[in-house]
C-alpha cells in the first residue's frame, strides 16, 4: 500500500481542484451548505495528498532507500508547494465568484 503513495498522492492532488471548478461553473446554482462542503473537500484533498506524499517518504527512510530519497526529496517538496498555493489560489478565485454572483 505504502508503494501507492504517490499515485495515490497524484490523484488527491488533481481531485482537490475539481470543487473549486465545480463552483466557478455553477456558482448561481450552489447553495451555502454545498459551497462549503465543496470547499472542505477541496482542503482536505490536498492535506491528505501531502500526507500520502509524507508516508512514501518515511517509507523510503525506513527501507534507507537514499539513492531514492536524494532523487525525490526536492521533487515532492516543490510538488507539495505548487499543490497548496494553486489549491488556495483556485479556492480564493472561486470564493470570490460565488460570492460577487450571491450579491
Amino acid at each position: 500500500m505504502i508503494e501507492n503513495c504517490n499515485s495515490i498522492s497524484i490523484i488527491l492532488g488533481s481531485a482537490s481542484l475539481l470543487p473549486p471548478l465545480i463552483i466557478l461553473s455553477q456558482s448561481h446554482k450552489i447553495s451555502c451548505p454545498k459551497y462549503a462542503a465543496l470547499m472542505a473537500i477541496s482542503f482536505v484533498s490536498c492535506a491528505l495528498s501531502i500526507c500520502a506524499q509524507l508516508f512514501s517518504t518515511s517509507y523510503l527512510v525506513k527501507a534507507k532507500d537514499w539513492p531514492a530519497l536524494m532523487d525525490t526529496s526536492h521533487d515532492i517538496a516543490l510538488f507539495s508547494v505548487q499543490l497548496i498555493v494553486i489549491t488556495v489560489s483556485i479556492n480564493i478565485i472561486a470564493s470570490l465568484v460565488y460570492f460577487n454572483k450571491k450579491k
